[in-house]
């Protein structure tokens, strides 16, 4: 390990046989115009630290290995001249204030194989050129102001990771690797169904909370052999088809909550032998609870049906107060004792619940 200290600035470097490692320290040089610091000041050139202030133009080209700043408070663009670098298969850069788009020269860095830049100010779009980072791993842009359709992800083959979380994408859902295993897609205002998903045989973790997708939560996402984690909250989804499982599931937790789910519960949930927590509320379910239901209890340790137009007694299991589980029934149109935990919040006025018993959606009672 060597430690190079001058003038304020502190960089600490780890060499290995194909590895630069630069981890920024505080104390760096302040920009004048903005007291942020300077990027310029921030990476190295030639294999060593910077002194005036002026950032290579090709950082990285006779460097194998990582660049990382991670400083909360480094700011600036990230200019076309700035990543020439052929040989860096990391570069880390979240959690700072740089703006503008990404760099021209990033489709150059042939080796790259984790890219972050989550957490900072960038805006723009995602070029289609990206697919030429063949060796991409992991792809790590969320919680910045990108736009834009997604391009064609689907030749970067090698890519198992991809949150592109908290911007402003907007379109449908772009073509994938199939070696996906993590797609994080939150926050944005994508569009249309979610068909193409299922078609990702590697993928453990999905969230596609918080858009404006539509349709049927198809039955082969939950049915895919690896997929432990699936949140599709927050969007517009009609209908949920969830079909018998009588294969090992690694499904733990279904999150559909604030969609527009509507007819009975699915029955099928309870096959899911590893299933561990369940949101469904504020939909338009309606019907009874089904009384397989009551049984899941002891296993499943989250179960939230709230606001829904369910109605009906409870499967007995409801009655026993379990502390094990978490959960509402609030707002339905149940018969809820007022003792059980699960109602703690009330039930819809009768003048809400409408409707053909036992069929159909209930419904709001306007005016």
């Amino acid at each position: 390990m060597q430690k190079v200290a001058k003038g304020g600035k502190e960089m600490r470097k780890k060499r290995g046989k194909n590895l630069l490692t630069i981890e920024v320290k505080k104390g760096m040089e302040k920009s004048p115009e903005s007291g942020r610091w300077k990027p310029e000041v921030l990476l190295p050139e030639n294999g060593k630290c910077a002194k005036g202030g002026k950032m290579a133009n090709r950082v990285g080209e006779s460097l194998g290995g990582a660049l990382s700043i991670t400083n909360p408070s480094s700011s600036g663009q990230l200019g076309p001249g700035k990543f020439r670098a052929s040989s860096i298969t990391k570069l880390l850069l979240s959690q700072n204030f740089f703006s503008g788009g990404l760099p021209e020269g990033l489709s150059e860095m042939k080796r790259l194989e984790h890219f972050d830049l989550s957490q900072n100010r960038l805006s723009g779009t995602i070029p289609p050129k990206i697919s030429a980072l063949r060796s991409l791993l992991h792809l790590q842009l969320s919680g910045n102001q990108f736009s834009g359709k997604l391009p064609d992800f689907s030749g970067l083959w090698q890519l198992t990771t991809l949150d592109l979380s908290s911007n402003l994408f907007y379109g449908t859902l772009p073509q994938l690797p199939t070696s996906l295993r993590t797609l994080l897609l939150s926050h944005n205002m994508i569009s249309g169904n979610v068909s193409s998903i299922g078609r990702l045989p590697h993928l453990k973790t999905l969230d596609l909370s918080d858009n404006r997708l539509s349709g049927k939560i198809e039955p082969d996402i939950l049915t895919s052999p690896k997929v432990s984690s699936i949140n599709v909250s927050a969007n517009l989804f009609s209908d949920i088809e969830v079909v018998f499982m009588n294969q090992p599931s690694q499904l733990q937790l279904l999150d559909a909550h604030g969609n527009h789910l509507r007819g009975h519960l699915p029955l099928h949930l309870i096959t899911y032998q590893n299933l561990r927590a369940i949101y469904l509320g504020h939909n338009l379910f309606s019907g009874w609870i089904p009384k397989e239901y009551g049984a899941k209890l002891y296993s499943w340790k989250t179960l939230f049906l709230e606001y829904n137009f369910l109605q009906g007694t409870l499967p007995q299991e409801f009655m026993n107060n379990l502390e094990r589980i978490r959960g509402s029934l609030a707002h339905n149109c149940l018969r809820c004792p007022k003792n059980v935990s699960f109602c703690h919040g009330g039930q819809r006025a009768p003048s809400e619940c409408t409707g053909q018993k036992g069929e159909g959606p209930w419904l709001i009672k306007l005016g």
